[in-house]
């Protein structure tokens, strides 16, 4: 009875370890500091995405693009547009204190919304691309992205955080 009860409870072990080994490794860290070029670089090498010909907007032009940011509340930014007039765009903001993220997230869905109506009779399938856009938090991280396969490019920017 002895050896039984030592056979189960080895197999039990085994089994725990199996599953803890299969959860899929590493929960990304969303406090860890990441330079937000290198996210970018890396989220428009995303093949799914389907970017093409993208372009850093500078901080001078940020204020015209997304006039309802407070770029002072911002410790970092990258936008990146699609320079041929497609939606495209991967936008990484890390800002100053988490309490300005509501804020910020308010600004791009508004910026969202007024780019849909200038572009709903004149390009339609943007318009479209644009109500698809993802608008994601991580930590002190704000991500606003419009590409082929948002979930894709969502999931490089979660490795970088590992």
């Amino acid at each position: 009875m002895l050896n039984l009860k030592k056979i189960i409870m080895s197999a039990a072990a085994i089994i725990c370890l199996a599953a803890l080994c299969s959860c899929g490794g590493a929960k990304p860290d969303y406090s860890k500091d990441i330079d937000l070029d290198e996210i970018a670089q890396k989220a428009l090498a995303v093949p799914e995405a389907n970017y093409k010909e993208m372009v850093r907007l500078s901080e001078k032009k940020v204020v015209n693009f997304y006039p309802d940011i407070d770029v002072s509340q911002l410790e970092d930014m990258s936008i990146n547009l699609e320079g041929a007039g497609a939606a495209d765009e991967f936008s990484a903001f890390k800002v100053k204190d988490s309490s300005y993220i509501e804020t910020l997230k308010t600004a791009m869905q508004a910026h969202s919304e007024e780019t849909i109506a200038k572009n709903a009779n004149y390009r339609p399938e943007e318009a479209d691309a644009i109500k698809n856009a993802l608008i994601t938090v991580k930590g002190k991280y704000v991500f606003y992205i419009i590409s082929a396969n948002n979930a894709k490019v969502e999931e490089t920017v979660d490795a970088l955080f590992r």
